[in-house]
């Protein structure tokens, strides 16, 4: 990256920050690039001249035989995720005789993932990791407007107006990051041991402010 461009100071942390995802964007893109991009065509079905195994191969077909495996074991793993209802489980403390209270935590975090759609975050974590053989995501706070049913009284108290009632709710939601988009310390094996991590990726304006 040009940091005069950018008006980076190259000393400054920012510019420490952007030099080390410089290098590690470097090291995907000299390493893995090529072959993440013939998976995602692969599994799209998309035609490419690199793609071609003999010289005399004309047809541009690809068939869908490798998408509809990718996609049967994705979904063989949501449904034992998945299926059985209650897909995660709170472990109350032993010495505690009272479980209601991890009841009602089981019972509201239910309800927060229901509100925030984190299954179908996590099916598409699971089709990365089918895809390209790693599968994460971020946690992400973000402000949404929640409706929820609401009585208020009208003509002095002798009648209620029914309706909905409009509230902001922050919430945390789990966005899948594409392998391409994830830049990680090569030298670590796990983000506990690494340098540190970052998400390079384009973003609506909006969500920069």
């Amino acid at each position: 990256m040009d940091y005069e461009n950018h008006s980076i100071d190259p000393t400054s942390l920012e510019g420490w920050v952007i030099h080390k995802c410089d290098q590690w964007r470097d090291h995907f893109e000299s390493n893995y690039k090529e072959r993440f991009d013939e998976y995602y065509r692969l599994w799209r079905g998309q035609w490419a001249a690199e793609d071609i195994m003999r010289s005399s191969e004309r047809s541009r077909i690809i068939s869908p035989a490798l998408q509809q495996a990718v996609e049967s074991a994705v979904a063989e793993v949501e449904e034992a995720t998945f299926g059985r209802g209650k897909w995660f489980d709170i472990q109350d403390d032993l010495r505690d005789q009272q479980n209601l209270d991890v009841q009602i935590i089981r019972s509201q975090l239910d309800e927060d993932f229901k509100f925030v759609s984190a299954r179908k975050a996590i099916a598409e974590c699971l089709i990365n990791s089918a895809v390209f053989g790693t599968g994460m995501a971020e946690i992400v706070a973000d402000e949404e407007i929640e409706m929820v049913p609401a009585t208020q009284p009208i003509m002095e108290g002798d009648m209620q107006a029914v309706g909905v009632m409009k509230t902001e709710r922050t919430v945390f939601k789990l966005k899948p990051v594409m392998p391409q988009n994830f830049l990680i310390d090569p030298v670590s094996t796990s983000i506990e041991s690494a340098l540190g991590v970052a998400v390079d990726e384009y973003v609506p304006i909006m969500k920069c402010i």
